[in-house]
């Protein structure tokens, strides 16, 4: 697992424009024969970092290459986990930095059913936030013409589907606009128990928080004895489950890349421990140190979630966006609801979900082997710095990244991108933990193929310096102190 890491890197790679993102060639294993007279670097990329990841190399360049072949074979079912987490970024109207590029997609579909060879499955699907417009995203990415492109020509059946249990959206003055529940049957509950990472600091369940929810909600999954997460049935029904994560900052866990893309197989978001309620002050980790303007918001956002009055959560949000504006001109920091370096229980429940996708069985019981196969394709291409993951500003990076471990993904990502990965909280944590394997000890033996070499993880170029979320700048960068 540790021995196929693979990188691509080309500072002038960009995304193709035209649907359905056929490649540039006609290569000696593609199926369908149309190619693209714009040209298509991503999808040749792609090949080039299957090739590199160890997948099929002795048939590379031959019609009979199948780099997905040892892990996926005919009648499998597959899952293919972008990250989709909304359709818009209020900060550029560009969303190429925000969510997985198609044409990523698009390349990873044809090699699959490479495999699959005319039997099986393919299911693309994530959950987004709450109130993302999940319909105006698949258009706004094409692929119902990239479903349609595969449906005239494959007898394997392809979906988008939206994993999320509940789909809920506000009005511009804090009252609930539209909301949909989805039925029950869609999803399975998978109760780790004291088995959890959020079994250490159970006594403190109370305060465990997710913004933008019930609190209460949080006690039905989580409590002592209890930790559960509600998955997407698709994904524990899957044999394969191929990740295809778009690399941005985060502002409670300092990056999104392969980890945090596998929060988007749990459907209730409301069983996501974010942060503990509070200040580190008084042992909670929403914010650094008592702030009465910050403690006050916080009710305020529980009781509208509480609340089933519109009056009341009209008036909740004028009084959030009030103290906003007061902390905005007072240039007090804004740090909140877990959003910086100090956030230490994101990463449990990060850890636990991770967990989940590779032991969990279709019924919800966690086993000591692993139940499906799961690779990572990180889009780099044009990712996301500053105040992601929502926010982010696109910043052009030119990197696809392949391999089989998700915590070895971050750090070499980490490591691109000009972060200390020992400086992430849900990274340091998965290497104290020996999780899937790796620690600190194989962490320092690791190697990955740059651009075709054989490279120490430590000789590693930081192939961009991105912009960290404001909560993280200055305990993240690569040799930059941490202070308080």
């Amino acid at each position: 697992m540790l021995n196929n890491i693979a990188v691509e890197y080309d500072p002038d790679l960009f995304y193709p424009a035209d649907v359905p993102f056929n490649p540039q060639e006609n290569y000696p294993e593609y199926l369908f024969g149309e190619t693209s007279a714009k040209g298509n670097g991503v999808y040749a990329r792609i090949r080039i970092l299957l090739k590199n990841t160890g997948l099929d190399q002795a048939n590379f360049g031959t019609s009979a290459w199948n780099p997905f072949g040892e892990f996926i074979k005919p009648g499998s079912k597959v899952v293919l986990k972008p990250n989709w987490v909304r359709e818009m970024n209020p900060v550029n109207n560009d969303i190429s930095g925000l969510v997985t590029h198609p044409s990523v997609l698009r390349a990873v579909i044809d090699y699959v059913l490479i495999a699959l060879k005319e039997k099986g499955e393919i299911i693309i699907g994530d959950a987004p936030i709450q109130s993302a417009d999940f319909g105006l995203l698949l258009k706004k990415l094409g692929i119902k013409e990239i479903l349609d492109f595969y449906s005239a020509r494959t007898a394997v059946r392809i979906s988008a589907e939206d994993f999320r249990k509940e789909i809920k959206v506000y009005s511009s003055d804090g009252d609930i606009a539209f909301r949909e529940t989805r039925d029950d049957v869609l999803f399975t509950e998978v109760n780790l128990g004291r088995n959890s990472y959020l079994a250490e600091i159970e006594n403190l369940y109370r305060n465990f928080r997710v913004t933008n929810y019930n609190p209460d909600m949080m006690l039905k999954y989580h409590g002592p004895g209890k930790n559960i997460y509600l998955i997407a049935r698709k994904v524990l029904d899957a044999d394969v489950v191929i990740q295809l994560p778009k690399l941005k900052t985060h502002r409670k866990a300092g990056i999104t890349c392969c980890m945090k893309n596998t929060v988007g197989i749990n459907s209730a978001k409301d069983a996501l421990v974010h942060h503990l309620k509070g200040s580190r002050t008084f042992g909670g980790d929403a914010y650094p140190v008592f702030n009465i303007l910050k403690s006050l918001n916080e009710y305020y956002y529980e009781l509208r979630e509480r609340t089933g009055s519109g009056r009341i959560r009209r008036l909740a949000t004028s009084l959030i966006s009030f103290n906003d504006g007061i902390m905005k001109k007072t240039g007090m920091n804004r740090f909140f609801e877990g959003s910086w370096y100090g956030n230490s229980t994101l990463w449990r429940m990060m850890l636990d979900i991770n967990g989940i996708l590779f032991f969990a069985d279709n019924d919800g019981k966690m086993n000591e082997e692993a139940r499906r196969r799961v690779f990572y394709l990180v889009d780099g291409i044009t990712g996301g710095e500053g105040d992601g993951p929502l926010k982010p500003d696109n910043r052009q990076t030119g990197v696809l990244l392949g391999t089989f471990h998700p915590v070895a993904g971050d750090m070499t990502a980490a490591s691109l991108i000009g972060f200390d990965y020992r400086k992430i909280t849900a990274i340091k944590k998965a290497l104290e933990n020996n999780f899937l394997g790796l620690g600190f000890d194989k962490a320092s033996e690791m190697e990955v193929v740059f651009n075709g070499k054989n490279t120490p993880f430590g000789d590693l170029p930081s192939v961009a310096l991105y912009e960290p979320p404001a909560g993280w700048k200055n305990n993240i960068e690569k040799k930059t102190n941490k202070t308080d």
